[in-house]
C-alpha cells in the first residue's frame, strides 16, 4: 500500500486507487487480505491500437505517453508521464523510498546477466550501458518511480482520441534512474504479429513528436548538449531500427 500511495502522488488520477478493506480468517492463522481498486477509464492499447486510424489520434498517444495528460494531479501542475516522473523524482527521496545501494545492485545485476545471455552483436550495446551506470547513480541524476512492465496491455487509451487515460498494474513497481522504462514508446510505434515485429509507417514521425514533447516537458539538456543528441538514443529512424 505504501507504494501504490507513492505512486498515486506522483501520478495522480491516472493510477488506480487502492484501498485495504481488511481480512478474512484465522486471528492466529492464515489471513486473506481485501482490497478494493478504483476503474480507470479507457480501453487498453492492444486492443485500443487498430481503432487508432486517424494521424491525430496516433501522435496524441506519443505525445501523451511524453506529457501523460493534462488532467489533475496532486501538486496542481499537469500531470504528465515520463516528464511527470522526472519532475517529482523528489517524492522519492521524501518518502525514503530509494535506496541507492540497492538500486546499484540491481541494475548491475540485470547488466551482467544480459552480457551473459544475449548474442553476441548486443554485447557492446551492454557494454555502453555498463560504461554509462556509474554516472546515472552518482546522486545528480534522478532515480524515479518505474513501471516494471510498461506494455501495451498496462496501458489505457481512448479509442476516440488516443489520449493515454491510465497505467495499471503497478505492484512490481521499482525506483530506478529515468529512463528505464522509455522502451514503453516502442509499443506505440509498432506491433508484434505472427510475422513478427512490424513499424507503423508513421513511426518516425510519432518518434520525433514524443522525443521533441519530452525534452520540451522536462528541460532536459537545457544547459547540455542540446536535443540533438537524442538523435543517437531514441529508436525514432529507420537507420537506428534496422
Amino acid at each position: 500500500m505504501g507504494t501504490m500511495a507513492l505512486v498515486n502522488e506522483v501520478h495522480g488520477d491516472f493510477v488506480p486507487s487502492c484501498s485495504e478493506l481488511g481480512w478474512v480468517g484465522d486471528p492466529k492463522g492464515s489471513r486473506l487480505m481485501a482490497y478494493e481498486m478504483g476503474k480507470l477509464p479507457g480501453e487498453v492499447y492492444i486492443i485500443a491500437r487498430s481503432s487508432l486510424t486517424a494521424r491525430e489520434a496516433r501522435l496524441n498517444t506519443v505525445q501523451s505517453l511524453a506529457r501523460y495528460s493534462t488532467e489533475y494531479h496532486p501538486s496542481g501542475s499537469p500531470g504528465f508521464f515520463f516528464a511527470q516522473s522526472w519532475r517529482d523524482a523528489a517524492a522519492i527521496s521524501k518518502g525514503g523510498w530509494a535506496d541507492m545501494s540497492k538500486v546499484r545492485t540491481g541494475c548491475s545485476d540485470r547488466l551482467e546477466y544480459l552480457a551473459g545471455t544475449l548474442p553476441e552483436h548486443f554485447l557492446p550495446s551492454v557494454a555502453d550501458a555498463q560504461a554509462a551506470l556509474p554516472a546515472l547513480l552518482d546522486g545528480r541524476y534522478p532515480t524515479v518511480l518505474t513501471h516494471s512492465d510498461l506494455n501495451e496491455v498496462k496501458i489505457l487509451v481512448s479509442p476516440s482520441s488516443g489520449e493515454i487515460t491510465g497505467v495499471v498494474d503497478w505492484p512490481g513497481t521499482i525506483d530506478l534512474p529515468f529512463g528505464f522504462s522509455l522502451y514503453a514508446l516502442e509499443n506505440a510505434l509498432g506491433s508484434m504479429n505472427d510475422d513478427g515485429w512490424t513499424w507503423g509507417d508513421d513511426a518516425d514521425e510519432r518518434g520525433q513528436v514524443f522525443w521533441d514533447r519530452l525534452v520540451e516537458e522536462t528541460g532536459l539538456f537545457v544547459s547540455g548538449p542540446g536535443p540533438e543528441c537524442w538523435s543517437d538514443m531514441a529508436p525514432h529512424t529507420t537507420a537506428s531500427r534496422e
